[in-house]
């Protein structure tokens, strides 16, 4: 039977394959982790199908292609869509996310449903939080699965993301009974992430199965889980360590033989040993077997009241900006009026906010998430990071970041955090003492623009050349750029020096041939110019016909038939640019 997307559910799950017990992985897990491939060949019984979590900005890496190459089934998991917000799946997203899984052969997509970046795709995401969990938040992300379905041409299936707090009035399986009716689709149900849900909100591990539409489950997730302690309470880490809880085995053992419209269940365990995770898959593969006439219940669709708008959008990022700024957090609860006219709420969502458990609210085991903010923000800044403001090689001052207005700011209105976290560089530098420090900041910030943004440029005449929309023009104390890479290459702080004194300019030019979009950054190149080729590029910032050419030649001693061969290697190069 053919997948078509428009028919009903019953009809479209009836053409999904079985694919039985599969194994997990994303870009660069089997580098210290799992081999995928290895494990098929040993154990093809157990492991029959690769999930492949994916985002368009890196792709699928050579392990993933490794099991491509045999011919093997898959299905993908998107790790950058933010499924609860209709303007995140743009026509461009949706048509390379349908490409790259036709090419990789996929079964259907699916990914959690919830906030996977906030501003643009940037290197500044990687976040991930639930929904909002209300009916109109339901609802949008029904109408999201429904057009992603019909425009992608494969089956959508949204997973419950794990948290440690959850805003809304709905439990987390009533909104996803919600989803899955109105969007007549399909679920992906990860048993350790509800099982973490369960536990953060008080909750037995069956509580809501009962009244579930677990012949909507199409595919499972289990994984291992940490628990740690943060204040007066405990929470689990969705860490993917080897040994699911015993929680995600009970909600897994009460799905299993009711779910009869069941195709795959997923252990998540890609970062793992063989002998880590070996027996849990052959417990997986007994279940698998034992599901033999599973039978589909009837079930009447609920009648549902037309639901309240609510800005889940604002909530979210409210949350997050809580969860990075303990201080913002305090300030909300106490009812400071600046910050609760920063959320722009309403009195119900202010009031989840400031009733939700601040242990829960601030959890973090071992300051992961704060890290993997900062890390993935700051990795365009590492040498201003390395020296400090203050030239002591004092990298504290890049935690303050998510303390800071612009942060606040860019997290509330959508905008990129790398470049929201250059703004705030720049600010500092401006009464920092190190001249060093200074000059980098200068150097990387300019960069870090340059592989997202492009110059207005004129256009230019017949004959005329022009500083082409990639290129930028930086003046430098000297000394800058070998500073930049000696402390790149591992010199010791003391070696790299500047002298703001005398000055020197450097070229940044971004690759017009790299692709920059969905995240994905321009590479750029940075070289100092000899004066003379800095002047000739700073003249051509408008632009300049032969004419201005020769007088330049002549006024610089400079040959110009020489020039000319500057300049058309510049063209060449992309640098410059040429009118017909």
């Amino acid at each position: 039977m053919d997948y078509d997307p428009r028919k009903p559910f019953a009809e479209r799950v009836a053409a999904l394959p079985r694919l039985g017990v599969g194994v997990s992985t994303e870009f660069g897990a089997g580098r210290d982790g799992l081999d995928v491939v290895a494990l098929r060949r040993a154990r093809p019984e157990l492991v029959r199908f690769l999930e492949i979590g994916v985002d368009l900005e890196r792709g699928v890496d050579a392990a993933a292609r490794a099991w491509l190459r045999q011919g093997w089934p898959t299905t993908y998991h998107f790790l950058d869509a933010n499924l609860e917000e209709g303007d995140d799946l743009t026509p461009e997203w949706i048509d390379a996310t349908a490409a790259l899984a036709r090419e990789l052969g996929a079964a259907w997509l699916c990914g959690d449903a919830g906030l996977w970046h906030v501003g643009p795709r940037d290197r500044g995401h990687g976040t991930l939080l639930p929904p909002i969990l209300t009916a109109s938040s339901a609802a949008e992300m029904a109408a999201n699965v429904r057009r992603l379905r019909e425009a992608s041409g494969f089956e959508v299936l949204p997973e419950n993301p794990p948290a440690h707090v959850y805003l809304g009035d709905l439990h987390l399986l009533a909104y996803f009974a919600r989803v899955a009716e109105e969007a007549d689709s399909g679920l992906l149900l990860d048993v350790a992430h509800l099982a973490i849900h369960q536990r953060a909100t008080g909750r037995a591990p069956l509580d809501g199965l009962d009244d579930f539409p677990l012949e909507r489950v199409v595919e499972l997730h289990v994984a291992g889980g940490t628990e740690f302690a943060h204040g007066a309470r405990r929470f689990v880490d969705d860490d993917h360590a080897p040994e699911p809880l015993p929680d995600a085995w009970a909600i897994l053992d009460y799905v299993l033989p009711r779910a009869a419209n069941l195709r795959a269940t997923v252990y998540e365990c890609e970062r793992n040993r063989r002998e880590q995770v070996i027996a849990n898959f052959e417990r997986l593969a007994r279940g698998w077997s034992a599901r033999a006439g599973v039978a589909a219940r009837g079930r009447r669709p609920a009648e549902r009241p037309r639901p309240e708008r609510l800005d889940h959008r604002s909530l979210q990022r409210s949350l997050f900006r809580m969860q990075h700024d303990p201080g913002f957090a305090a300030r909300l609860r106490s009812g400071d009026a600046e910050a609760v006219a920063s959320t722009r709420l309403g009195a119900r969502e202010l009031g989840w906010l400031r009733s939700a458990d601040p242990d829960a609210v601030a959890a973090d085991r071992g300051g992961r998430r704060a890290a993997q903010l900062l890390r993935n923000v700051a990795s365009e800044f590492r040498l201003c990071a390395r020296v400090g403001p203050r030239g002591d090689a004092a990298g504290a001052w890049v935690e303050a970041f998510p303390r800071s207005p612009l942060f606040h700011r860019a997290v509330s209105r959508d905008e990129s955090l790398p470049l929201a976290f250059a703004a705030w560089a720049e600010a500092l530098a401006k009464d920092a003492p190190s001249e060093l420090f200074r000059a980098l900041v200068a150097l990387e910030v300019e960069m870090a623009r340059a592989r997202r943004e492009l110059r207005p440029v004129a256009s230019p005449g017949p004959g005329e050349v022009v500083l082409s929309a990639a290129a930028h023009l930086l003046e430098l104390p000297a000394g800058t750029h070998a500073a930049a890479a000696a402390l790149a290459g591992g010199a010791a702080l003391g070696a790299a020096q500047v002298d703001s004194a005398a000055r020197e300019v450097v070229l940044i030019a971004a690759d017009l041939r790299d692709d920059a979009r969905f995240g994905r950054l321009r590479s750029v190149r940075v070289e100092p110019l000899a004066p003379r080729v800095a002047a000739l590029l700073r003249l051509a910032r408008a632009p300049q016909g032969a004419a201005a050419r020769r007088a330049f030649a002549q006024h610089h001693e400079v040959d110009a038939a020489e020039l000319e061969a500057v300049v058309d290697d510049y063209v060449a190069e992309g640098v410059l640019r040429r009118g017909g």
